[in-house]
């Protein structure tokens, strides 16, 4: 009767054990993602962990104890265990860079403002022009990137990638009278600053600063990282990242993207100017930092973080690789539409295309990769970018000449040619499509007119995994022919 009855305790206490370690996970995992994705790293494999150990102690007590007493006491302890690993994990979860509120100082006069009435785009006043010096014409966030770990010491030229901490914006006084920048403040002084303050191509000592009427001031905001190297310095760290980065390369074989965490993240912040403007003193100028832990492969920022992280809303329709499809359709319920050819829209304006990201194999000869267009039936090419290997894993990377926007105009219908593969079908390894176009979006998700994103593999090459973000681009005044 005994034997009986063990025989009926143990799968009834393993699949009980079962139950409840699921339960923790599903409750350490009711978390907001986006809030911090590295941390949600800790919320989705502590849980396992906890739960894997759990089931080997649970499996020993059942070997070794016929006692059902020890072994309810045991399941007790451990269901105790993991439902508490669970409801903890959920509630110290917090964003790790939270635009809760700005604290006002260096001049400001207001206590405290409330980023919540900040985060959503506002109309601005006339009376300043705000532009990034980053090639794109629309007004999305300042956009910065780091890799924390480019390559080893002395072992290649990764180690030389070109990091975008730096990033620059003018001020454009349009008023009749002088305005006066009072200071600034930061959502986050830990990973923000003003690295350099330009007024009339001279550096600035600090605010505040008077620019004159038809003036311009120009002011460098660096992105800081360190407070993230900091958080992750454990070495265990190191090994939830591998972990990760396994799962999401094994994934692609089960056409699986779902995985939750990341080995890449996005800091957002905001930098406000306090000005003497009497009918709006405040401008508010948006940030975005992308991080990634490692160069290459997985490792890198999907397509749809990537064009997010500039402040387009383009729906791309996929992660870190084209749904399985191999270059071969387009993408379902996605902006992507089809064209083999561009045609100018407006014959009175200039064709502008800006390289906004590239993400590829670095530092090869291959790496070096150039950008051109031609004409339907003609072969000869027009070169447009030429890049430098090391910036293979960035956003905004220059080209030798060191610019990553140019304007030209075309004679007729054109196609472009990005590093292997183009945008004409015909040209391509097996006639996929190597270069996909999907219609612009800005960030309150309306259309940009005559505007596209232009995403590209390397088709045919060794590293092919049609990710499309080897090579990302943004084209305006063109139509899809």
């Amino acid at each position: 009767m005994k034997t009986f009855r063990h025989q009926f305790v143990v799968p009834s206490a393993l699949s009980l054990l079962l139950i409840i370690i699921a339960l923790s996970f599903c409750i350490s995992n009711t978390i907001q993602i986006e809030q911090d994705e590295l941390g949600a790293l800790l919320n989705v494999f502590v849980p396992v962990i906890i739960g894997a150990l759990s089931l080997i102690i649970m499996a020993i007590v059942l070997i070794f104890s016929k006692k059902e007493r020890m072994i309810f006491y045991a399941l007790t302890f451990l269901s105790i265990i993991n439902i508490a690993t669970g409801i903890f994990l959920k509630l110290s979860f917090k964003g790790f860079s939270p635009l809760s509120a700005i604290n006002y100082n260096e001049g400001f006069t207001t206590s405290t403002v409330q980023i919540s009435s900040l985060v959503a785009p506002l109309e601005e006043p006339n009376d300043i022009d705000i532009k990034n010096l980053d090639g794109l014409s629309n007004h999305g966030p300042l956009a910065f990137s780091f890799v924390h770990k480019s390559g080893e010491i002395n072992s290649d030229i990764r180690k030389n990638t070109f990091d975008r901490q730096l990033v620059t914006f003018r001020l454009t006084n349009n008023a009749p009278s002088g305005l006066t920048i009072i200071g600034t403040s930061f959502s986050d002084k830990e990973f923000w600053s003003i690295k350099l303050i330009k007024k009339d191509n001279k550096a600035q000592g600090n605010f505040p600063v008077v620019v004159a009427p038809g003036g311009q001031l120009d002011i460098t905001v660096a992105f800081n990282t360190t407070k993230i190297g900091q958080r992750i310095k454990a070495p265990w760290w190191k090994y939830l990242f591998k972990t990760q980065n396994f799962l999401l390369t094994q994934a692609r074989n089960f056409n699986y993207q779902g995985l939750s965490g990341t080995t890449c993240a996005n800091i957002k912040g905001i930098l406000v100017l306090k000005t003497d403007s009497k009918t709006k003193p405040y401008r508010n100028i948006y940030l975005n930092g992308l991080w990634q832990y490692r160069v290459e492969g997985d490792w890198e920022p999907d397509l749809q973080r990537v064009v997010n992280t500039l402040g387009f809303t383009t729906l791309i329709g996929f992660k870190n690789f084209d749904n399985g499809l191999k270059g071969d359709k387009l993408v379902p319920f996605s902006d992507e539409v089809a064209g083999n050819y561009f045609s100018i829209a407006e014959h009175d304006k200039l064709v502008r295309i800006t390289k906004i990201a590239a993400y590829h194999g670095c530092c090869s000869v291959e790496a070096a990769d150039s950008t051109s267009y031609y004409y339907s039936g003609k072969n000869k090419m027009f070169p447009l970018f030429f890049a430098i290997p090391r910036t293979g894993q960035m956003l905004f990377p220059n080209d030798n000449t060191g610019v990553n926007s140019v304007c030209f105009k075309p004679d007729s219908q054109f196609a472009l040619k990005i590093g292997k593969s183009a945008t004409e079908r015909k040209m391509n390894f097996q006639h996929k499509i190597g270069v996909r176009i999907w219609k612009a979006r800005d960030t309150n998700g309306t259309l940009i007119s005559n505007a596209f994103i232009l995403g590209a593999d390397h088709l045919g090459a060794k590293g092919t995994n049609y990710d499309y973000q080897d090579e990302v681009f943004y084209i305006e005044n063109v139509k899809v022919e």
